[in-house]
């Protein structure tokens, strides 16, 4: 309050033309401050799913496409797997464009570990076919109705962020995703992970302890930067 009263004695001092004149600049210096940091959209699995799978109508036109993605996404099995995996990212996307990892570079690791059809099979896998139409407009067809079942493991945002490191993920500064990942408040749960009593952190440092309890292989890799395989992974690792 005090603050706020001294700015109206200020103001009280100036002449009209100073007062117009530090109003501007201070609106200016809002109007800055807010464009600095834009608020970001969080990435939902309809948005991932459309990233990816996108690249196999590269030949249609815009147009084309977006009717296609939105009935082959109705039809997608996988929606909780998408809303996972995207749901993942947004809570790191500020680390991972530090070092430029994109959506599609992180979908293109972390979904080796979800059970979700690669691009190249989609189509076939659940039964669709693209037909060219007599007037040169596409369209889809279902040949198939095939079941597909999840089959990924249950998993935290912190273990697919783990599994995507081994599988390659070129990051190189881990610890502060991991710190917050490890976070119980911020951490992201599959919705096929299977629940059982939990220990709340104290702080990120004891999250971590009770990380490596659980996955000390997968601990030790991202402290020493190294993959599971490593010798120093493999030959064993304790946890006191």
């Amino acid at each position: 309050m005090a603050g706020i009263n001294q700015i109206i004695q200020t103001f009280k001092g100036l002449t009209e033309g100073d007062r117009e004149t530090a109003m501007k600049a201070l609106s200016t210096m809002m109007r800055t401050e807010n464009q600095r940091q834009p608020a970001k959209k969080k990435v939902n699995g309809f948005m991932g799913y459309r990233a990816y799978y996108s690249g196999l109508f590269s030949q249609l036109t815009q147009k084309e496409k977006s009717p296609i993605m939105t009935i082959l996404w109705k039809e997608d099995p996988f929606h909780k797997e998408w809303d996972f995996m995207c749901a993942v990212y947004s809570a790191i996307r500020e680390f991972l464009a530090a070092e430029n990892v994109t959506l599609q570079k992180w979908i293109q690791f972390a979904i080796k570990h979800m059970g979700i059809v690669v691009r190249e099979s989609y189509l076939a896998a659940l039964g669709w076919k693209l037909i060219q139409q007599d007037d040169g407009t596409h369209k889809l067809e279902r040949t198939a109705l095939r079941g597909i079942q999840s089959c990924h493991q249950p998993m935290n945002g912190l273990g697919l962020f783990m599994n995507c490191l081994n599988g390659g993920l070129p990051v190189t500064n881990r610890l502060p995703i991991i710190a917050k990942l490890t976070a119980l408040s911020n951490d992201v749960i599959c919705v096929n992970t299977q629940t059982g009593p939990v220990v709340k952190p104290h702080n990120t440092l004891e999250g971590f302890y009770q990380f490596a309890k659980y996955n000390p292989h997968m601990a030790m890799s991202a402290l020493f930067e190294v993959t599971t395989t490593h010798p120093l992974i493999t030959q064993g690792v304790t946890v006191h």
